[in-house]
């Protein structure tokens, strides 16, 4: 009976810790986008560099993956002879992680619910920070999902942004144009605002008419990528008042794909060139020949020459990012962060790699907070 009783009482607890996890994480409400616990979304994976234009006009990047991706490396605006990181768990939160730039120490202002996520996705091989083209790694099961559930998307996040606050963020910026909630914040089960650490006082800096004007200036368009495009965005970093700082702004690429008469002209030169045969009906194209390595170029060739850049566009709304930064600084300066720090982590790992996997160890064991649950469908 005794160990009957043992056994009970360590079940009870068992399932009370387990409860406590649970609970303990923030589900987060944001018009338009729910978490089921039974749809299991794949992690995102996608390498393609987005700063490279050759990537980013490619139609199987754009039109399936398509999101928030970054790629750059930052570059020194001044001579560096030597570069180090050093992470403090003594210090304050966001005073943690230190820079060492030609043997002047300078703070390098990410909080750990910053930093964490941030530093891995920069470790990591993959570029994609989020995408609403997202799987559960079975086409008819997602399928089967959209209709049952009545939604239009499955979210993927990059492993490193899955389940954390950065993750919501880009989620509400990937939708900027799209959700018609860029003006506000996800808010908690008690309908708090969800804030990270410093985002207070960024949230009181916004301003209610931008949005308004930003959006005023879209016009027609098929989609978009946010992204840091390398002929448009310049990452660089330097020291003001003992303080790590970084330039640069997100860029959004915005696109349309040719219409079935533009791409039908393309037949011609296609086949000419490569030698094969196009079978092209209703928007789609069936290549045949000998060389397989010959219909691999072709798909290749009509890929990267199916998309339009809308580049005018594009340039002057890039002008006037700033109007997004006034209407939502905490998503806004989140995103544009992951960025720019994504890329100065980059080349830190590039100087000094012994550093880089010592610092590494350290970040990993980072707690990160708040606890949250990153919505996986979007109606």
């Amino acid at each position: 009976m005794k160990k009957f009783i043992r056994s009970l009482i360590s079940s009870i607890l068992l399932i009370s810790v387990f409860l406590n996890i649970v609970f303990a994480q923030t589900a987060p409400y944001l018009a338009g986008y729910n978490y089921y616990s039974d749809v299991k979304v794949q992690s995102l994976r996608n390498s393609s560099n987005p700063s490279i234009r050759e990537n980013i006009l490619a139609a199987s990047f754009v039109g399936a993956v398509g999101g928030i991706g970054f790629g750059q490396t930052a570059t020194p605006d001044m001579p560096v002879n030597s570069i180090k990181l050093k992470y403090d768990s003594d210090k304050s939160d966001g005073q943690r992680l230190s820079a060492i730039i030609n043997e002047e120490k300078v703070t390098v202002p990410l909080y750990d619910w910053e930093l964490g996520p941030i530093f891995l996705y920069a470790d990591s091989k993959y570029c994609s920070c989020i995408s609403l083209f997202g799987s559960t790694g079975d086409s008819e099961l997602d399928e089967s999902i959209k209709e049952n559930k009545d939604i239009r998307y499955l979210v993927s996040y990059h492993p490193n942004f899955e389940n954390t606050l950065i993750g919501l963020r880009l989620l509400q910026m990937d939708s900027v144009l799209t959700a018609g909630n860029f003006e506000d914040l996800p808010t908690d089960a008690n309908e708090k605002i969800i804030f990270g650490a410093g985002e207070r006082e960024l949230w009181k800096r916004r301003s209610n008419d931008s949005f308004g004007k930003f959006t005023s200036m879209i016009t027609d368009y098929q989609s978009y990528v946010i992204c840091d495009l390398g002929d448009k965005v310049s990452i660089k970093f330097y020291i003001n008042n003992n303080q790590l700082n970084l330039t640069g702004n997100f860029y959004i690429f915005f696109w349309r794909q040719k219409s079935y008469e533009e791409i039908e002209k393309m037949i011609p030169i296609v086949e000419k060139k490569y030698g094969v045969e196009v079978d092209f009906s209703l928007g789609n194209y069936m290549l045949k020949g000998t060389s397989y390595k010959n219909i691999e170029m072709a798909k290749e060739y009509i890929d990267h020459n199916s998309v339009i850049f809308l580049e005018k566009f594009s340039d002057e709304v890039f002008k006037n990012i700033h109007l997004l930064e006034e209407a939502n600084p905490v998503v806004y300066n989140c995103v544009n962060k992951v960025m720019q720090y994504s890329a100065f982590f980059r080349y830190c790992n590039t100087k000094n790699p012994q550093n880089w996997t010592i610092i590494k160890e350290q970040i990993k064991k980072i707690k990160i907070s708040p606890d949250i649950i990153t919505p996986n469908i979007a109606k």
